[in-house]
């Protein structure tokens, strides 16, 4: 084998890997979205998205609303604005008709 198609083996697997390397090296930080969740659970309106049944499991297993809870930006928007409340709300329902 030449040089050349060495070089171009492990190119051609990064590009395979690519949209998913990102998962694999910056993983969602838990440590975060319990800090984020904890510092929302003081509102009155997510302590009780968080605590009804229908949405708790996204919590805890559903990847893009954990991806929104890692932000911090996010979660102070969701403190303040009841626009974004009211968005994250359809959120959770479309996630949770996905996963059923």
């Amino acid at each position: 084998m030449s040089k050349k198609i060495l070089i171009s083996i492990p190119i051609f697997i990064l590009a395979i890997l690519s949209p998913v390397a990102p998962i694999f090296y910056f993983g969602l930080n838990t440590k975060k979205i319990d800090a984020n969740i904890q510092r929302l659970l003081k509102y009155s309106w997510f302590d009780e998205l968080y605590s009804t049944d229908k949405f708790r499991h996204l919590f805890f297993a559903n990847k893009h609303v954990r991806k929104k809870l890692s932000s911090d930006i996010y979660v102070k928007l969701l403190s303040h604005h009841k626009k974004t409340q009211e968005k994250f709300y359809r959120f959770l329902e479309k996630e949770n008709n996905r996963s059923n």
